[in-house]
């Protein structure tokens, strides 16, 4: 019997776009064990079974297609384990749901919860683990109690005074970048050379959240690791952000005009190994399981520090994850088996 698996795909995140993309990548190179159910969220939040081409889920018409769209909503008995066909009644059974949603209502815990509280297996990391991962603060206090390093920060709140924590942002060491507490994709994020915007990259981190935090930069090299697994892991090759540009910010993570991924990063094996080794303790100490990306900073005397995780990385054609791991001879299709096979 092949396992029946759903694929999630699309949301009402400000990454849509980038959830197609990566669902165009997964479902094309899907392994033929597993018999795919694919579940598409409209940027309304309208769910619908898709049974179209991946084609259409690739140039965004899948939703327009009538005949390929049936209305669909999660069955609340947990016994069934699945949803339900709205036109049919029919139960519509899984063994596990690949969440493919980038960002908020996807990413950030509320979906993956959802499906816990119906029995569902997720396949990827849970709603604890989803929602610590994708609150940047808290996620530095966790991995800073374990021994990883973090840069000094503060958090703002919308409708605070920021006379309270003015002597805290001064305090800390420029450059500075402002971004949302619990966003992904680099949305709402800026980078401050002295105070004078200040207020204004508040403001704009605050559109994506309702909180932001303003952390010190660190002057080195952004490098990440793809893991794969929950007991076991498979460690993907650590890569290299090679940034000719301010930052890598959204247009330079799907449009790389200025930017050159190396894989591998450009550190002698062992320092990779190093590497490696803190992005597994940062992966354990936060929860995640069955794929996450995690990424760092190696500042210019050889200290590592903790950027961030996603717990659902891009899988687009330039996305950094797969790459990673095909460095270390896990292929596309391979890396898609381990993922499922972790839940």
């Amino acid at each position: 019997m092949k396992k029946q698996i759903m694929v999630i795909f699309g949301g009402e995140s400000p990454e849509y776009n980038v959830s197609l993309m990566s669902a165009t990548g997964i479902l094309t190179h899907m392994p033929d064990q597993y018999d795919v159910t694919k579940v598409g969220i409209t940027r309304e939040g309208k769910w619908f079974k898709y049974t179209g081409s991946v084609e259409a889920i690739s140039d965004n018409t899948w939703f327009q297609r009538e005949g390929d769209c049936f209305p669909m909503a999660l069955s609340l008995s947990a016994k069934e384990k699945g949803f339900v066909d709205q036109v049919t009644g029919n139960k519509i059974e899984t063994d596990g749901v690949l969440i493919l949603i980038h960002g908020s209502n996807g990413e950030d815990g509320t979906l993956q919860g959802m499906l816990e509280l119906c029995n569902i297996p997720v396949i990827g990391c849970g709603s604890m683990s989803s929602a610590l991962c994708m609150d940047k603060k808290r996620a530095h206090q966790v991995v800073n109690a374990v021994g990883v390093k973090t840069t000094p920060s503060v958090l703002v709140s919308e409708g605070m005074d920021l006379s309270h924590v003015m002597a805290d942002i001064e305090a800390l060491q420029f450059p500075l970048y402002v971004k949302p507490v619990k966003a992904g994709s680099s949305f709402g994020l800026s980078k401050l050379t002295d105070l004078t915007d200040l207020e204004k990259a508040i403001d704009y981190a605050l559109e994506f959240d309702n909180e932001a935090v303003i952390e010190e930069g660190i002057e080195g090299i952004e490098v990440g690791c793809a893991i794969v697994g929950t007991g076991r892991l498979f460690i993907g090759e650590v890569d290299e952000v090679d940034l000719k540009g301010s930052f890598f910010d959204y247009e330079e993570k799907y449009g790389q005009a200025n930017v050159e991924i190396n894989v591998p990063a450009r550190f002698e094996p062992r320092f990779r190994g190093e590497i490696a080794k803190q992005a597994v303790a940062v992966y354990r100490a936060l929860g995640c399981a069955g794929f996450a990306r995690v990424d760092l900073f190696v500042r210019e005397d050889g200290e590592i520090f903790f950027n961030e995780v996603n717990t659902i990385p891009g899988c687009t054609p330039l996305s950094r994850f797969p790459k990673m791991l095909g460095a270390v001879g896990i292929d596309y299709k391979t890396m898609i088996g381990k993922i499922i096979e972790s839940c």
